[in-house]
């Protein structure tokens, strides 16, 4: 569920070689509260302006 004011981003990158879908999966787990904070967060502060 989405707000229709907010940004869509399309990020694109070159994975390192011999880097498979397990590890990726791992990255996201590990990582992803992080990056969902920090976007709650730029969100939140793009309100308060």
């Amino acid at each position: 569920m989405t707000d229709e004011s907010d940004e869509k981003r399309l990020v694109r990158f070159d994975l390192p070689k011999g880097l498979d879908a397990a590890a990726i999966a791992q990255a996201i787990r590990e990582h992803g509260r992080r990056i969902l904070d920090e976007a709650a967060a730029e969100k939140k502060a793009k309100e308060n302006k």
